[in-house]
């Protein structure tokens, strides 16, 4: 038997099944079965030539099949991945933040400013003495308007909150 033969009668063999298979009397299952079939009778005339060749229809191919199994390498890498794929986003998520806190405009502004600020010494709190220190204070600020209760008057009050402390941040 020739090759274009084994073509005619995969071809045909499929025609056959197209044709059963539009009257319901064959599942898609049966078809990859004599697909199987015609590749191993190929195989055995060209002395194995394609039998190392598995074919098997992905999930993308046939959403009806169940998905192909997954090893525990195959799924911790993919989750390996996800994870530095997270980090990546993570990071420059973080990058915007810091940008945006530092810009200046009518509703936030960004000041740095030496200040100073109480600690105690090293060792017993109660015992040490209180030292002023100075450091390097960024800060974002921002007005929030409260309501009086009693009035119903708008009262903007001044925030603010530090983001780097002698130029790390925090």
């Amino acid at each position: 038997m020739s090759f274009s033969d084994h073509v005619g009668g995969i071809i045909t063999g499929l025609q056959i099944s197209h044709s059963m298979w539009r009257d319901g009397d064959l599942s898609l299952h049966n078809i990859l079965e004599q697909i199987k079939q015609y590749k191993q009778l190929l195989a055995s005339e060209t002395q194995g030539s394609t039998s190392d060749i598995e074919y098997t229809p992905t999930q993308a191919e046939n959403p009806l099949a169940p998905p192909t199994p997954r090893t525990r390498k195959q799924i911790k890498a993919e989750i390996e991945n996800q994870d530095r794929l997270l980090r990546i986003i993570q990071g420059r998520k973080l990058e915007l933040q810091r940008e945006a806190y530092q810009l200046s405009d009518e509703d936030r502004w960004y000041t740095e400013e030496i200040e100073d600020y109480l600690t105690y010494e090293k060792g017993h709190r109660k015992r040490a003495k209180q030292v002023v220190k100075s450091r390097l204070a960024g800060r974002v600020h921002w007005i929030e308007n409260f309501t009086d209760e009693d009035t119903g008057q708008k009262i903007p009050v001044e925030r603010s909150r530090i983001i780097k402390i002698n130029g790390e941040w925090i």
